[in-house]
This record gives structure tokens, C-alpha cells and sequence, in this order.
């Protein structure tokens, strides 16, 4: 099922706040797995339990096969690389 699309800031930014923006109130919940998908420019996404400073993550290119994230103890954290980028997210 479709949720959002987000636009990633050049800064490492929490996905769940991103969401949050368009979605008040939304959690990832752990009983639920979310398919994430690059829709635009290069994008950084990393699993940690705190803010994330000089980590490089993985990269999500566009048109790559989405990824499905399910939420373990860490935050799913993104950050753009470039003006314009933009995740879609589904719940499975």
C-alpha cells in the first residue's frame, strides 16, 4: 500500500520525521515491513540508534530494485546528495 513520497534534505534527517510531515503521527511499526524506493537523484539511507555525522551509509540509486526495511532498534536515517531527492515509501 502507498504512503508518501519525501524529499531528502543534504543532511543526515530521520525518514520516520520525514514522513511524520506528510503522515501526522506515523511510526514505523516493527510487525510491518516498508518497501523504499529512490524516485529521484541519489539518496544515503543508514540503520542507526543515534544521529549519524561522517558515516557514508548505502546508497539508493534511482531506478535501483526497492529495498524492504523492517524496524529493528536503530533509526532509518537519509540523506540527499543532491537538490532534488526524493524517496517513495509503501507498507507492505
Amino acid at each position: 500500500m502507498y504512503l508518501t513520497e519525501v524529499i531528502v534534505p543534504p543532511i543526515w534527517t530521520k525518514l520516520e520525521n520525514l514522513i511524520k510531515q506528510k503522515i501526522p503521527g506515523f511510526a514505523f511499526d516493527e510487525s510491518k515491513q516498508y518497501t523504499i524506493k529512490n524516485v529521484s537523484n541519489l539518496v544515503n539511507i543508514l540503520e542507526l540508534d543515534e544521529q549519524p555525522t561522517d558515516q557514508i551509509g548505502f546508497p539508493v540509486q534511482t531506478n535501483e530494485v526497492p529495498f524492504v526495511y523492517k524496524k529493528t532498534n536503530g533509526d532509518l536515517w537519509a540523506r540527499g546528495l543532491s537538490f532534488y531527492s526524493c524517496l517513495a515509501i509503501d507498507e507492505e
